[in-house]
């Protein structure tokens, strides 16, 4: 009976949470392997999901695709095209320095967005949602909060995802070349590890895991081409907060920014609520300036 005296808003908004933290974890993890290992601050990343959640979009109302299949084609356009921008943009630009390369990624950002706007606002005046047959249905929680079976699977997927990768970080011996890679450049090549086809595989999986992010992201809440940047800051905020370079950051980064946006959004409004994921990354930076864990 206790269950049943719970506030449905305080339901609704820890599920809301778990949501935000089930996207945020997906898109800042390959922001954070990226970074971890190649040094490469990407401030693209935020488009990449986006340009994912379109390209599902597109499947979904032209071909009639589920829009969890519809995910496949995401993944592979995204990761695609994140293989040409770091063979023919990043990488030679590796040396330039970081703010060249901030300068650099801004100006990818700006391209992308650019590239969306001209094709979908002609034909896609407001945001768009990727059309899903489950929306609406569900299960209904305790305080007549319907748990919708969109929402059930964005974080089932989502944290099965996360344990692939976790799996295949720490107890494979690719995924143990990569982590070798990310704390020991040199070393790592002195030992034998394939260091450039490990770099573009890096790049593949981070852009892969914005493209299933971009996907989820686009069931569940409404996107349009220039939702990347307020994504790519917040899962700067993600990584910044758990500890550049740290898987394990990122999750409890995820989970302190996700139910915080969730709550503070419900309390004091949508603008409020992203904007405190920067106020808990400055408090946090003042305490603990590595994050919460070191990198690595």
């Amino acid at each position: 009976m206790a269950a049943f005296l719970i506030p449905s808003y305080l339901i609704s908004t820890t599920l809301y949470g778990l949501l935000f933290t089930s996207i945020y974890l997906l898109l800042a993890t390959g922001l954070t392997l990226i970074f971890g290992t190649l040094k490469l601050v990407n401030f693209a990343h935020g488009d990449l999901m986006v340009l994912g959640a379109f390209v599902a979009f597109l499947f979904v109302t032209l071909e009639g695709w589920s829009p969890y299949l519809a995910m496949v084609p995401a993944v592979l356009v995204i990761a695609g095209i994140g293989v040409l921008i770091y063979r023919f943009t990043l990488r030679p630009a590796v040396k330039a320095g970081p703010v060249n390369m901030i300068l650099l990624t801004i100006g990818i950002s700006y391209i992308l967005e650019n590239a969306l706007a001209y094709y979908f606002l002609p034909v896609y005046r407001t945001g768009v949602e990727i059309p899903s047959p489950l929306r609406g249905t569900g299960i209904l929680l305790p305080g007549r909060v319907l748990l919708t079976y969109d929402e059930f699977l964005t974080i089932v997927i989502s944290w099965a995802i996360m344990g692939v990768l976790y799996y295949w970080l720490f107890r494979t011996r690719q995924g143990i070349a990569i982590r070798a890679l990310s704390q020991n450049p040199v070393g790592a090549s002195i030992s034998g590890i394939d260091v450039n086809r490990l770099s573009y595989l890096t790049f593949i999986v981070g852009s892969a895991l914005a493209a299933i992010a971009g996907t989820l992201y686009g069931i569940m809440f409404t996107f349009n081409p220039f939702s990347g940047i307020l994504l790519t800051l917040m899962a700067f905020a993600v990584m910044i907060l758990g500890g550049v370079g740290s898987i394990p950051g990122t999750m409890v980064g995820s989970i302190i920014i996700g139910f915080a946006t969730s709550f503070i959004g419900y309390y004091m409004g949508q603008t409020w609520g992203e904007a405190v994921a920067f106020i808990i990354l400055a408090v946090i930076l003042l305490v603990r300036p590595s994050g919460i864990f070191r990198g690595g």
